[in-house]
């Protein structure tokens, strides 16, 4: 890998940041992991259709949606999701300011690592071109679809989407606070 700083028009760092701040506003952490606990929603590629809603680009169709999720399974299988189980099983093993503690902490970094190369890799994958008006109805739509294709009833996705979005829209607070 490059030890270079990205190129200023490398959108991956404006990524990881939006993902970072989102997560940080009210509630937005908390229904992250309840969409990954209850639905298995891969939740970089959710922060990145809101980022791509709010930078006002083009929102992949259902078939883009479906081709992104099909071309992130082998990172997210291999690094994402077996350090994820890791961290949970270390968990009860590891009581507050012990060297367990330490290591499911260090499991911890490792996995934000893998899902910030995830971000990277959806930066640059979802398109740049120009999309509607300021408006939640695009990135509304394509989280209903990723919804859908993870087998989410209509009722429950268009309450878990509506939800989601008012979040992002209220006022953020400091400090990143992950739940995890």
């Amino acid at each position: 890998m490059d030890a270079h700083p990205p190129p200023l028009s490398d959108p991956a760092p404006r990524l990881w940041d939006y993902a970072c701040a989102a997560y940080a506003r009210p509630g937005v952490g908390e229904t992250c992991l309840d969409w990954q606990a209850r639905y298995q929603a891969d939740i970089p590629l959710v922060l990145a259709l809101c980022w791509q809603a709010a930078r006002r680009r083009a929102m992949p169709d259902p078939a883009g949606l479906c081709a992104l999720r099909e071309a992130l399974a082998p990172w997210r299988g291999a690094t994402v999701l077996r350090l994820r189980a890791l961290r949970t099983r270390l968990k009860p093993l590891s009581p507050p300011r012990s060297r367990g503690a330490q290591l499911r902490a260090a499991v911890l970094a490792a996995e934000l690592e893998a899902e910030r190369v995830q971000l990277e890799y959806l930066a640059r994958a979802l398109p740049d071109a120009p999309g509607q008006e300021a408006s939640t109805g695009p990135a509304r739509q394509a989280l209903a679809h990723y919804l859908a294709g993870l087998g989410v009833p209509d009722g429950e996705r268009d309450q878990a989407v509506a939800t989601l979005l008012r979040q992002l829209d209220a006022p953020p607070h400091d400090g990143l606070e992950t739940g995890r």
